[in-house]
């Protein structure tokens, strides 16, 4: 079976088939599809049933279920949720701490939008197209799933930012991003000017801007192009994708209260450990991941993305630029009828111009982190090192600190957020009084880091 797969492939590629031969192929295989998922129906039903079951045993699935709302009163803090609707007609749910769902996934003391929402930060967490907490109206968004990191930074981000500046009253406010919430940052700043002087200090955590992959995920690279000509052609990129909340997704499979009740959770902190890096099979020897807490990670991880975002990334990493989507990469099935010529005036699609930002800038990353890694965070440096404020660029040296430890790490406040704190206060110049004192943040936070965070 997985040789008939991957000959599927091979045969798509435009010098070994016709366009009507890889159709006819392509029409059997969506027969086998719906053969396939007929017969996996029972199985699934099966597996719901026993899902149930599971959740009602931990008390924080059960209210992440219910909503992030539930879940996070349940710890005694404010909630507010608001939606907001893009220029495009995208609906867009915002999540307000008043103090995305992954910032709040670790219990009080260790997840950070708690952490900031103690410190006297109202905390927003955003969501953007394409994930289970967006939606539209498919008489206006026909072609909705065919988005990109370029649609968020287009539309969702500064939709969002307004909102929230409306809201609240301020000029400003900061944004603290981790990994694609890092890309459409830098996207939106770039080709946006104007919101620069919306964001008082944007903290990039892991950015990926110029993505470096391991060996295992370039595989993956190498067959994108064929790859995402099938699932257009099957229909699949018509749909949100990596969402561990449908039974039909792949990803329910592996990350779903289920199977992450196994071991104690032992199994999918390992699948989480190795999807961020292949090669360092660290669950036993570094268990920096709270497995006890890998059912709630499990309800809303992954929260849906889309196929174009993937291709997307990847064609940053083949071109190794920081550019716009590019639509004349795309295979025959591809619905839209848009060519760079189109949209963008030019045969090619045109690079974000990183000259235009101009936003103090701090930055976090770790020497094993496959997506952020040393070479993709250097050149980084060299388009925005000027922003970065003083003793703001931070490598962490800890052994084995990977792409999902800044959000669920054990010690990610003591290694990261009580440095993120320091930098908010001075751009704040708050006056200690609602915000604790740093003294007595170190009392209950800190241990000894110095050998493991290197001020660059």
């Amino acid at each position: 079976m997985i040789r008939v797969s991957l000959l599927v492939f091979v045969i798509l590629t435009p010098d070994n088939m016709t366009r009507s031969g890889s159709l006819k192929l392509l029409n059997t295989v969506r027969d086998v599809t719906k053969t396939v998922s007929n017969q996996l129906k029972s199985t699934i039903d099966k597996t719901v049933d026993r899902l149930s079951e599971v959740t009602s045993q931990d008390p924080d699935v059960s209210s992440i279920l219910k909503g992030p709302g539930e879940y996070v009163r349940s710890y005694g803090y404010d909630y507010h949720e608001f939606n907001v609707t893009t220029k495009d007609g995208v609906i867009l749910s915002v999540f307000r701490v008043s103090s995305g769902f992954d910032f709040i996934a670790n219990p009080p003391h260790q997840g950070p939008g708690f952490f900031l929402a103690n410190m006297g930060y109202d905390v927003y967490l955003p969501n953007t197209r394409g994930n289970k907490f967006s939606s539209c109206s498919e008489s206006t968004h026909k072609h909705f799933y065919y988005s990109s990191f370029m649609e968020m930074a287009e539309y969702d981000l500064p939709a969002i930012i307004d909102a929230i500046l409306s809201r609240t009253g301020f000029t400003k406010l900061h944004i603290i991003g981790h990994s694609r919430g890092t890309t459409v940052t830098f996207a939106m700043l770039a080709s946006k000017p104007e919101y620069n002087k919306k964001i008082r200090l944007f903290t990039a955590l892991a950015p990926v801007v110029y993505p470096d992959l391991s060996p295992a995920w370039s595989i993956l690279q190498s067959i994108m192009h064929e790859l995402k000509g099938v699932m257009d052609c099957i229909g699949y990129s018509r749909n949100r994708i990596f969402d561990s909340s449908k039974v039909n997704d792949l990803s329910f499979g592996l990350m779903n209260p289920l199977v992450c009740s196994i071991g104690g959770g032992v199994l999918c902190s390992a699948m989480l450990n190795v999807g961020m890096n292949p090669k360092l099979l660290r669950n036993v020897e570094h268990p920096r991941l709270n497995s006890s807490r890998a059912r709630v990670y499990a309800v809303n991880t992954p929260a849906g993305s889309t196929v174009q975002d993937f291709v997307h990334f990847f064609q940053v990493i083949q071109t190794e630029k920081f550019a716009k989507f590019d639509y004349d990469d795309k295979p025959a099935c591809y619905p839209v009828d848009k060519t760079n010529q189109i949209v963008y005036g030019q045969s090619t699609p045109p690079e974000y111009k990183l000259e235009n930002i101009n936003v103090p800038l701090v930055v976090f990353h770790s020497k094993d982190d496959t997506f952020a890694g040393p070479d993709g965070v250097a050149k980084l440096r060299q388009k925005v090192g000027k922003l970065v404020v003083n003793g703001g660029w931070y490598y962490i040296e800890k052994s084995k600190w990977l792409h999902l430890d800044y959000l669920w790490a054990m010690d990610a406040v003591q290694l990261v957020y009580l440095n993120v704190l320091r930098h908010l206060r001075e751009s704040d110049k708050l006056e200690d009084g609602h915000v604790r004192d740093l003294d007595e943040l170190f009392a209950l936070y800190q241990t000894d880091t110095k050998n493991y965070i290197s001020l660059i």
